[in-house]
C-alpha cells in the first residue's frame, strides 16, 4: 500500500508560523484581560480578518481565502494555544458567523445591509425536522453567537437538508447570553430558544448534507482547538518548571 505523507507543505508551514506570530504578538499579552471582560476586542478580530486568518476555508468569491479545513485548523490550533475563547471569537466569523459578504447570501438577505452582516450558525443536538403541515418551530440550541443579525438554523424540511434564515428580531426567538462558558469566556456565546416561531415568515435554503457537513467540520475544529489548548498548557507548564 501507499505511504501517507503527514508533512506540512511550505504554504501550510507559512500559515502556521504566521498564525503563531499573530497569536504571540496580538493575543498573548491581553488574553487574560479579555477573559475577565468576557469579550475579544473588535479591533483584534478586524486585524485577523485583514491578514486572512478569518474565513480561510471560504471560497474566494465569498471573500474567503480559498484554503481547506487543514489550513484553517492550523490557525485554530495556534490561536487556541494562547486563548481558546479568543480563538473562537476571532475565527468563528470565518465559519459563517460574521462579516459574511451580502453577495454570497440567499434571499431574503440581499440588500439587508451595506457591506457585510453578522450571521450565526445554529445546529441543535437533535436535528429539527418539519413538514409542510407544521407551522411552528420549537427547540433549543446551546451555543450560538450572541450578537448575530441573522441565524442560519440547520433543519430537515420535508426530508430535505438545509437551513432556515432566522432574523434575530423574529417573534418567539429568545437569545440569552451564556454566563458559564468553560474557558470560552472571551467569546460572546448565547443560548437560543425557539418558542413557537412561525416558519411561514422564514426562508428555507436547501443545502444537501449541510447538517452532517457542518457537524463534521465542527468536530474537526474542536479537535484542533483541543490540540492547541494542550500545547499551550504544556508550554506554560514548561515555563513554570
Amino acid at each position: 500500500g501507499s505511504i501517507m505523507d503527514f508533512q506540512y507543505t511550505k504554504e501550510q508551514n507559512d500559515i502556521r508560523m504566521a498564525a503563531q506570530e499573530f497569536a504571540a504578538g496580538e493575543m498573548a499579552e491581553d488574553s487574560q484581560k479579555w477573559d475577565e471582560n468576557k469579550k475579544t476586542p473588535d479591533e483584534v478580530i478586524r486585524k485577523a480578518t485583514e491578514l486572512g486568518f478569518v474565513g480561510m476555508a471560504l471560497p474566494e468569491d465569498l471573500d474567503g481565502a480559498g484554503f481547506g479545513l487543514m489550513e484553517e485548523c492550523l490557525v485554530i490550533e495556534a490561536f487556541s494555544a494562547v486563548s481558546a475563547g479568543a480563538a473562537r471569537a476571532i475565527l468563528e466569523p470565518g465559519w459563517g458567523a460574521e462579516h459574511f459578504p451580502t453577495k454570497g447570501l440567499p434571499e431574503p438577505l440581499h440588500g439587508v445591509a451595506e457591506g457585510k452582516v453578522k450571521l450565526g450558525l445554529a445546529a441543535s443536538v437533535r436535528p429539527i425536522q418539519v413538514t409542510n403541515e407544521e407551522r411552528i418551530l420549537c427547540g433549543q440550541v446551546t451555543m450560538v453567537a450572541a450578537h448575530a443579525n441573522f441565524y442560519l438554523l440547520f433543519a430537515i424540511k420535508d426530508g430535505e437538508d438545509g437551513f432556515f434564515v432566522v432574523p434575530s428580531q423574529t417573534p418567539g426567538l429568545v437569545i440569552t447570553p451564556l454566563k458559564r462558558k468553560l474557558g470560552l469566556r472571551a467569546w460572546a456565546a448565547a443560548h437560543m430558544e425557539l418558542k413557537e416561531v412561525s416558519i411561514q415568515k422564514l426562508s428555507f435554503v436547501p443545502c444537501p448534507n449541510g447538517l452532517a457537513r457542518a457537524r463534521s467540520a465542527a468536530a474537526i475544529r474542536s479537535g484542533a482547538q483541543s490540540l492547541g489548548l494542550a500545547r499551550g498548557a504544556a508550554q506554560n507548564a514548561l515555563m513554570y518548571a
